[in-house]
């Protein structure tokens, strides 16, 4: 009496008798080699030109349906359906392609079968009472967690969504909103607002203004011309520049800085501007013109007010002392 195969995987059923001095090479080739597939083979199948319908050879043979693990591969663009036999067995389906499949039992009268989502893992078996394959174990699918909030997927990442909360209020003039997706926060009843005298914080909804209205307190001073230091906020110092060396022949002195013009010529007018230049025959004071290749002192400097020396020690004629300024 000739091997027999079992119905659902093929395996080889030696009749007693059968085979003698010669069982082991089909034990090995239809019974243990099939095992294996059916534990922990895989079968690999680009979906990129069509369906994927695994092969069925006979008994003692080995095919795809028999293996364990149905790896799709390939560029679709499209979905795609793995064809099974319509028989009791499970499946782990991993989709590596870039579109989903749907595994079925077909290819004739094809079942509704369950789907694997692009880069998904599921393990999938045939439930003889319904007559399809069903999911053992796809992912979660939905959770609900409190009230108004849902927790879904089919496979993959998790979305967690607000499907309830609409509006809700913080306080007065405070609205909460949000249908589905993001809650929106928004001043809805607060316009103004008075933080001490002369001080408004303002906004009907979105952002708030702060300003003044009236003589507030000097919060930051800045050094300028003739100062010298860093802008003070809360602490700091300003000092004033002024010139600390001792040459005869500096011609640059800090905006504020005085000096005393000696001279006979007319000075300028109270407030005037005019040019001061090293007296080139002495190395004490200056004069108001630029005779005998004196130099100028630099920027512009302008006359406080004058007082006049008669003749005698130590000058032997009159002259008029001006008080200049630079200013810039």
């Amino acid at each position: 009496m000739p091997s027999s195969y079992t119905p659902l995987l093929g395996f080889v059923q030696p009749s007693p008798g059968e085979l003698t001095n010669t069982w082991g090479g089909v034990v090995n080739t239809q019974l243990t080699d099939l095992v294996e597939d059916a534990i922990a083979s895989a079968s690999t199948q680009s979906v990129t030109a069509g369906d994927w319908t695994l092969t069925t050879d006979g008994g003692g043979a080995a095919n795809q349906a028999r293996s364990a693990i149905l790896i799709a591969t390939g560029t679709p663009g499209t979905t795609r359906n793995i064809y099974a036999p319509k028989q009791d067995k499970v499946y782990v389906v991993i989709n590596n392609s870039d579109s989903s499949v749907v595994l079925k039992g077909g290819p004739t009268s094809p079942t509704t079968g369950v789907t694997v989502v692009a880069a998904g893992i599921s393990l999938i078996a045939w439930n003889s009472n319904v007559g399809d394959f069903v999911a053992a174990a796809a992912g979660v699918t939905s959770l609900t967690a409190g009230s108004g909030v849902s927790v879904s997927a089919s496979t993959g990442a998790v979305t967690v969504a607000n499907t309830g909360v609409t509006s809700a209020v913080a306080g007065t003039g405070i609205g909460v909103s949000g249908a589905t997706g993001a809650v929106t926060f928004t001043n809805s009843g607060v316009t103004s607002l008075v933080a001490g005298t002369g001080i408004s914080v303002s906004g009907a909804t979105g952002a708030v203004t702060v300003s003044s209205t009236a003589a507030g307190t000097v919060t930051s001073i800045t050094a300028g011309a003739g100062l010298t230091g860093g802008t003070i906020t809360t602490s700091g110092t300003i000092a004033l520049d002024y010139y600390t060396g001792s040459s005869t022949s500096n011609s640059s002195f800090p905006i504020g800085s005085y000096v005393f013009v000696n001279d006979q010529s007319t000075p300028p007018n109270r407030n005037q501007s005019a040019s001061v230049y090293f007296n080139s025959s002495t190395l004490y004071d200056f004069n108001f013109f630029s005779g005998g290749g004196s130099t100028a002192l630099a920027g512009t400097w302008r006359s406080r007010g004058v007082t006049s020396i008669s003749q005698g020690y130590p000058c032997s004629y009159g002259l008029n002392l001006t008080l200049m300024q630079r200013t810039a």
